[in-house]
């Protein structure tokens, strides 16, 4: 089977991961590189004309309403499965609506496996192969999950800390012993702390296993003695879904007794704390604003770059697209040092491939 696909950075590496293993042909486009280079417009659609079935996760990028027109004749042609978030992006669907809702139901759900299985599913309806077809595994939207838990999707903040306290005052006693970089051992050994920092970090890069720099930042706070709790979030609320939004998971997973247990957070997603698009924007800030008030404590906005790479970054003069997102907005609703942390790719050539700047991990927790 060919599969000519455009959707997220963050799906790329994963549909192409699984399509080697399935054995399916796979042109990948991402959403971003389309926006920057609408040459690539032309060659998709040349793409299309010998492929079995095209994928279209739409999202909010000017390019969808250029390559939709573009794509009038060839969806009279072939099978087009387009959809997204919001229904009228499904227009364009020539198959049956059925696949279409299963189809999405793979990509929102996520991870490796569901996109092998995705690929089985349409493989199955316009490829040659037939593999048992295996419906989405179910995983949730949000929840507690730390680098050194595996798999593991802790539901409840008691849960979690009966494991991490374990794992916390081994990790220490063997840096201790080794003099290590694991450890409060190395660096700020006298340091002893009991504080407890959050970190916010998006469902999508944790999902991908594309978590170098969330991996990164919790080390090196945990290696200056800070106890974390790093939560994994959609970051939009959708009651279909059961899906919360970013002050609806600090409620669940970081308050006890009513009070927060944190002392800190590292925020690594862009959306609005109070993200909610069923009210208003000036509702949407308030909430944000006010749950912050309420906890008195300081929050970080590290920069994460998803218009530049490392390498550019590098040679230029500082952030352009990203300020609006990374900058302007979290502060809107009073986070604060939007230090750059990492980028979406290394270099210019690269797929999305997440990648951290250790020196800047460490400044930021050291500032926090």
């Amino acid at each position: 089977m060919k599969l000519v696909a455009v959707m997220w950075d963050a799906y790329i590496p994963l549909l192409k991961r699984a399509a080697d293993e399935v054995g399916v042909e796979v042109s990948a486009y991402a959403n971003r590189i389309i926006e920057e280079n609408r040459e690539l417009i032309e060659e998709i659609l040349n793409k299309s004309a010998d492929a079995d079935v095209i994928l279209f996760n739409r999202t909010t990028h000017s390019f969808w309403e250029e390559l939709c027109a573009s794509f009038k004749d060839i969806r009279d042609k072939k099978p087009v499965i387009c959809v997204g978030y919001d229904a009228s992006y499904w227009g364009l669907t020539s198959t049956d609506k059925q696949i279409a809702i299963d189809t999405y139901r793979y990509l929102t759900s996520n991870s490796y496996e569901n996109f092998r299985r995705l690929l089985i599913y349409l493989d199955g309806h316009f490829g040659d192969k037939k593999y048992e077809i295996l419906p989405p595994i179910e995983i949730a939207f949000q929840g507690i999950a730390h680098p050194q838990a595996g798999n593991t999707i802790f539901e409840s903040l008691p849960e979690y800390l009966n494991w991490y306290e374990g794992y916390f005052a081994e990790r220490n006693a063997v840096g201790a012993d080794d003099g290590s970089s694991g450890s409060p051992a190395a660096g700020k050994s006298d340091r002893k702390s009991e504080k407890y920092v959050g970190v916010i970090m998006s469902r999508a890069a944790w999902l991908s296993q594309n978590c170098e720099i969330e991996a990164t930042i919790i080390k090196d706070l945990e290696d200056l003695g800070l106890k974390t709790i790093p939560v994994f979030t959609k970051s939009v609320p959708d009651d279909n879904q059961g899906s919360l939004n970013i002050a609806e998971v600090i409620r669940k997973y970081y308050f006890q007794n009513d009070a927060p247990k944190i002392s800190a957070v590292v925020k690594l997603t862009t959306f609005l704390i109070g993200k909610d698009d069923r009210i208003s924007d000036k509702e949407q800030l308030n909430t944000g604003v006010s749950l912050l008030k309420s906890m008195n404590i300081p929050v970080f906005q590290p920069i994460i770059s998803y218009y530049t790479n490392i390498e550019d970054w590098k040679e230029s003069n500082g952030l352009t697209n990203d300020v609006s997102w990374a900058i302007a907005m979290p502060e809107f609703e009073g986070l604060i040092e939007p230090i750059m942390l990492g980028a979406a790719r290394e270099n210019r050539n690269n797929d999305y491939e997440r990648t951290v700047i250790p020196s800047h991990s460490k400044k930021i927790a050291d500032r926090v």
